[in-house]
């Protein structure tokens, strides 16, 4: 388990919700400090440093928020489903490539390959105008 304290709800509902050993984070937009750290679509204006820097803000949050269900002996042991959702304008980068980004944030703070399910969607607005908002569904251990 990391030390990341969970992110705050934007609303009322909780960061992560846990069913045995199935947890669940909300949607985690890349806040640090409760302040997004990018608005707007992602664009072709945004690097890949950009963007993958948005993924791991976001990922981190989702995943903090699991351990934030988890007690001091357990740890994630594998992500089943990760949901992405990206504020869109068409410019030529598929929307599968952008959610990759989020597929490699995970492998490098689990770090452990990625062997669950993803979907992508891409929205017209997120909350705040956040560029993206993930989701992840996970396996908690001891």
């Amino acid at each position: 388990m990391t030390s990341t304290p969970a992110p705050r709800p934007q609303g009322r509902y909780q960061a992560a919700a846990r069913h045995r050993e199935i947890a669940i984070s909300a949607g985690m937009t890349p806040r640090e400090d409760g302040v997004l750290a990018g608005t707007g679509a992602i664009t072709a204006d945004l690097t890949d440093a950009q963007v993958q820097r948005l993924f791991e803000i976001a990922c981190g949050n989702a995943l903090a928020a699991i351990n934030g269900v988890c007690s001091p002996d357990e740890h994630i042991e594998s992500v089943l489903q990760m949901v992405v959702y990206v504020k869109y304008e068409h410019h030529g980068r598929s929307l599968p490539a952008v959610a990759d980004f989020g597929v490699r944030a995970l492998e490098t703070m689990l770090q452990t390959p990625f062997t669950g399910v993803r979907t992508t969607v891409g929205v017209e607005s997120l909350p705040g105008d956040a560029p993206l908002e993930v989701q992840v569904t996970a396996v908690v251990a001891p």
